[in-house]
């Protein structure tokens, strides 16, 4: 599956209902033969609780990160590449988006349908740029 494939993935499952930030951890999970627990991913939708903070899609990409990243003790070097590739994400998302907080987003849009659509593009490139850095941390393993 190609991150392209797991971005349209997370975008269908927000236009089914999921938030942002569940869509985009269940689509890099699934991709990742990963079980999600999409339930710590359901607060985070609408900038943490419809606070207009955080976008969700990129703090559920931070989760998906995980999966191949996140430490499983507490190692030091474990948890700075970490830190490396969840702020590139981030960096990334901000020069192609121009922010990541979720009122700026959102802002552009005062039509609700045309706002979830916009939403829908920060979903799927949110899991694109996931599964970009796990698929190089997993090449980068064989």
């Amino acid at each position: 599956m190609t991150p392209q494939d797991v971005g349209l993935h997370a975008e269908e499952l927000f236009r089914s209902g999921w938030n942002c930030a569940e869509s985009v951890l269940l689509a890099g999970a699934e991709a990742l033969g990963e079980d999600a627990p999409v339930y710590l991913a359901t607060g985070l939708g609408g900038g943490v609780g419809h606070s207009g903070n955080a976008c969700g899609a990129v703090t559920g990409a931070v989760l998906a990160l995980g999966f191949t990243y996140g430490r499983r003790g507490p190692d030091k070097q474990a948890k700075e590449q970490a830190y490396t590739v969840c702020g590139k994400l981030c960096e990334d998302f901000c020069n192609e988006f121009g922010s990541m907080q979720c009122r700026e987003l959102i802002s552009r849009e005062t039509d609700p349908v045309a706002r979830k659509e916009l939403c829908s593009a920060f979903v799927r490139r949110s899991a694109e740029l996931a599964m970009e850095s796990s698929a190089q941390r997993i090449i980068g393993s064989e």
